[in-house]
């Protein structure tokens, strides 16, 4: 049976208490992990050469063994010094282990995905030396180049074919994180769409310098040359640049203004002690149960505002049709479909992971790192309410339009 060495104890007084004390149990998979990486570079090492250690080979020679060369390894769970075999007089590399590999793929990845939870590059080594060991260090600089991953997938996500999806409902809206991607505040412009199944989706996302015009038909353009198909309904905000976009890349899609911007236009036109009476007469008319009672409640609130808060009635009696959209759709999809909430109660996420992280130095480098935080967040979205209702919406559409192309 082969001895456990046990490592050598920590000189250094001031670093002895920090360090993690192993069990028998540790100490067993670490030393097993070692073993088993040894025999596979030896057996590697044989193969090659035609021969094991010590014995003649019958053919021409190939190469022959010099001797090992220590080599600090990172895995997961653990790192040790590991004597790589060195072999002499031919071109001979390791497909286990790379030249001047210190660290396995999982690591990487390890790092990554800690990244994306939002430990911040200074926070790694404290906290990787307990759970790898005192060889757990890693530079804030290393950290970035591992972050550079994050913009090649961020590139094939905004290249993928989107024709093969219809969606029924798309989500619109300009977040401004804060971390800043800027000096000029770059807008992080985000399309998140309903599939036929009910399933909220990323379309896209893509920086933009204050959600204007070109920055929206940017985006837009970009869904459609990959093919995305009209969406039934879209929601948004009343900013011009995005329905102005809108009607030049999707005319045909129907528009919904969302309510919690609406209300929030309106009460800043009033003075406070007025805001808390018209905040409620606004969610009565949010609430009411049809097209109709809404407009009515709408419209007796812009008569009572017009004598003396004429700009708070102007904005409050526009965009009616917009702002009352919903009611064409399924009942059931109404609470998802008055506001753009959904985008931010995302954005809620991404704020508590990048609060650690002052400013980005790069924009790409910032949208990147927010486009794999809302790929991790996304796997925990939940379905709207009823998605079956879709399906049988879509069906009474094409009759209307087979009815009407008749």
């Amino acid at each position: 049976m082969n001895t456990i060495v046990e490592d050598k104890p920590i000189e250094d007084k001031g670093k002895a208490e920090e360090a993690p004390r192993l069990d028998m149990m540790d100490i067993l998979a670490r030393e097993g992990a070692r073993k088993m990486l040894l025999s596979a570079l030896e057996e590697e090492v044989a193969i090659f050469l035609g021969r094991c250690r010590h014995e003649r080979s019958k053919r021409e020679l190939k190469g022959y063994r010099n001797g090992t060369r220590e080599r600090k390894l990172q895995v997961m769970g653990t790192s040790f010094d590991l004597p790589i075999p060195r072999v002499r007089g031919c071109d001979f590399h390791s497909t286990l282990i790379k030249p001047y590999q210190r660290r396995s793929h999982g690591v990487d990845e390890l790092f990554r995905q800690l990244y994306v939870e939002g430990l911040s590059s200074r926070d790694f080594e404290p906290a990787l030396r307990a759970l790898i060991g005192d060889a757990g260090t890693l530079s804030p600089s290393t950290i970035q180049r591992l972050a550079g991953k994050f913009q090649k997938e961020l590139t094939l996500f905004l290249s993928r074919d989107l024709s093969p999806k219809q969606y029924a409902y798309v989500w619109a809206d300009g977040v401004y994180i804060k971390a800043g991607l800027d000096k000029e505040k770059t807008a992080l412009l985000v399309l998140v769409g309903v599939t036929l199944q009910g399933k909220k989706e990323l379309i896209s996302v893509l920086e933009g310098y204050r959600e204007s015009r070109d920055s929206w038909r940017e985006i837009w353009q970009g869904v459609h040359t990959r093919g995305m198909k009209c969406p039934w309904l879209i929601i948004g905000d009343g900013i011009a640049g995005l329905w102005d976009a809108v009607a030049e890349v999707y005319p045909q899609a129907q528009d919904q203004r969302c309510w919690k911007h609406k209300m929030v236009n309106i009460l800043d036109k009033l003075p406070k002690p007025k805001q808390a009476e018209v905040l409620e007469r606004l969610r009565v008319a949010y609430q009411a149960k049809s097209r109709e009672e809404a407009r009515a409640h709408l419209a007796l609130l812009v008569d009572d505002l017009e004598a003396r808060y004429p700009k708070a009635a102007e904005c409050a009696g526009k965009d009616w049709d917009a702002l009352l959209r919903y009611f064409d759709f399924p009942q059931a999809h109404w609470v998802h479909l008055k506001t753009s909430n959904p985008i931010e109660s995302i954005f809620s996420g991404v704020r508590l992971r990048t609060r650690v992280i002052r400013r980005f130095q790069r924009v790409r480098t910032g949208v990147a790192f927010v486009f794999k935080v809302l790929e991790r967040l996304s796997m925990f979205w939940s379905v709207i309410e009823q998605p079956q209702l879709l399906l049988v919406w879509q069906k009474q559409r094409d009759k209307v339009q087979e009815v009407a192309a008749a």
